[in-house]
């Protein structure tokens, strides 16, 4: 179904998102009774006082947002807003942050905990044993362009389907309540989430310097256009699994 959306062969008008959505819960549901075994067998080993236990996620979902069912497609808050918990006993107090943090910031999180310095090459990683960050920290983001398979089987599901708008790379940087997403199209838009959380009003055009600055803080984004990759029938059955082709 979730294919046959987006090569536009089903109306999302036709699509009862309400059940599609208790799904997606069951699913969730499922990762936390798994969660609880961990803590169970932990528990029951005797270690879950001193274990360092972190839980997230690689992505969220598109449930019928901005028209898609799948997380592909773009750097919508819809899948790049992703739980983080950590728990690590007289390391961390107990309680939410509200400052800002990326996934990447585990890579530092977990060579903090075990005593080993981070290199100088991870810019966009910072302990979460540290004081919390500057509300001005910049948070970035990037998807790199749609599998080539799956922009090719939504070809082949209706040869009519126009995919440039789902073979574009973005990049996203918000610092504070600002925000930029860049993609390779040529686009650059900019808004505001303090008055505008529902980003509809794109300042972009009337703030060039701050969308060059902005811009400064992404990283590149990469894609190679019309790029065909070579997969052996192993990678082919997993992706197939996962839904990205058939």
């Amino acid at each position: 179904m979730s294919h046959e959306l987006n090569a536009g062969l089903l109306d999302a008008a036709d699509i009862d998102f309400g059940r599609v959505s208790r799904l997606y819960a069951g699913d969730v549901n499922t990762a936390d009774r798994y969660l609880g075994e961990l803590v169970r067998l932990l528990r029951e080993h005797g270690v879950y006082e001193d274990a360092v236990v972190i839980v997230t996620s690689d992505h969220g979902e598109n449930l019928g947002d901005h028209g898609y069912m799948d997380h592909q497609f773009g750097v919508f808050s819809s899948l790049i807003d992703v739980p983080l918990v950590v728990r690590a006993p007289a390391l961390l107090p107990t309680g939410t942050r509200g400052d800002p943090v990326m996934l990447t910031d585990i890579y530092d999180t977990v060579l903090d905990v075990a005593g080993i310095e981070a290199g100088p090459d991870t810019p966009h990683s910072r302990s979460l044993l540290d004081a919390p960050a500057d509300a001005a920290r910049p948070q970035v983001a990037e998807y790199t362009g749609a599998n080539p398979e799956l922009v090719k089987h939504l070809r082949h599901l209706n040869p009519s389907h126009d995919t440039s708008r789902q073979e574009v790379a973005y990049a996203k940087v918000r610092v504070d309540s600002l925000e930029l997403t860049v993609g390779t199209d040529g686009s650059r838009r900019l808004f505001d989430l303090k008055i505008d959380p529902g980003r509809e009003l794109d300042l972009g055009p009337a703030n060039p310097t701050l969308v060059a600055a902005l811009f400064e803080l992404l990283p590149a984004v990469r894609y190679a256009e019309g790029a065909e990759v070579e997969i052996d029938e192993e990678m082919r059955e997993w992706l197939e699994s996962l839904g990205y082709i058939r």
